[in-house]
């Protein structure tokens, strides 16, 4: 699955309720393929993206309040979020007011 998602091909994974389609971030092809299959717009998909940990939510977010980020640690993996974005996030993701639209925190047992 790694091998996939590092060629930028797409994947198939579980989900709480059903399964998804997943690819790497930076794999603008396989989100396009993605937004295809899925009936949306490949331009602006309106995806959410799956972090695996606050260390990776914070490469593509921006967290300055203190308060915030304590109440995301307290209450992650499992929460739906809306964020600010920073510039590591493609365009794609971004609504007008330069937030990641939705993300999901994902607590991965390998």
């Amino acid at each position: 699955m790694i091998d996939t998602l590092e060629d930028g091909g797409i994947i198939i994974y579980p989900t709480d309720t059903v399964y998804a389609m997943g690819c790497d971030i930076k794999a603008h092809k396989a989100i396009e393929k993605i937004a295809r299959l899925k009936g949306l717009n490949p331009e602006n998909p309106d995806l959410s993206l799956i972090f695996h940990d606050m260390s990776q939510l914070s490469e593509y977010t921006v967290i300055r309040d203190d308060n915030i980020f304590r109440l995301l640690k307290r209450n992650l993996p499992g929460l739906h979020i809306i964020v600010k974005a920073n510039n590591q996030i493609p365009k794609m993701f971004k609504n007008k007011k330069r937030q990641l639209e939705s993300g999901y925190l994902h607590k991965h047992n390998p």
